[in-house]
C-alpha cells in the first residue's frame, strides 16, 4: 500500500501525452487519434469547477464536497490516462473520506501542480 504522506512528483509534460496516448490507444483503438482533441477538450472543460468545489470544501470544512469532488476527478481523469493525476486526486479522496481535510488541503498543491503540467498538454492537443 502506498504511503499517503509521500509526495508524489509532477509529471512531466512529455510524460503524461506519452501516458494519456497509450492509454487511450490501448483503451479506443484506431479511434483514439480522432478522439484525444474532443477528449483534451471536454476534460479541460470539466475539471476548474470541480477544482472549485474541493477548495470550496476546504473553506467550508465540507469534507462530503471535498471527497465527491475529488473522486469525480479521479474517475475521470484515470480514464483519460492521466494516471499522476488521478493519483493525486485519489490521495485527497481517501483523506477526505477519512475525515482528515487537513491532510487534504496538504496535498491540494500537488493537485494543482499535476493539473497545471496536464492542462498544458490538452490545451495543446484541444488545438
Amino acid at each position: 500500500m502506498m504511503n499517503l504522506q509521500t509526495q508524489l512528483p509532477t509529471s512531466s509534460q512529455d510524460e503524461i501525452l506519452q501516458n494519456m496516448q497509450d492509454w487511450l490507444t490501448e483503451t479506443l483503438g484506431d479511434s483514439a487519434e480522432f478522439m484525444i482533441p474532443e477528449l483534451a477538450e471536454m476534460f479541460l472543460e470539466d475539471v476548474p469547477p470541480l477544482i472549485t468545489k474541493i477548495q470550496n470544501g476546504f473553506a467550508l470544512g465540507d469534507g462530503k464536497q471535498v471527497k465527491e469532488a475529488a473522486h469525480t476527478l479521479k474517475r475521470s481523469s484515470s480514464s483519460m490516462g492521466l494516471h499522476a493525476f488521478s493519483a493525486h486526486c485519489k490521495k485527497i479522496e481517501t483523506f477526505a473520506k477519512s475525515g482528515d481535510l487537513v491532510e487534504a488541503a496538504k496535498s491540494f498543491p500537488q493537485l494543482e501542480a499535476e493539473y497545471a503540467q496536464v492542462k498544458i498538454v490538452l490545451e495543446q492537443l484541444a488545438e
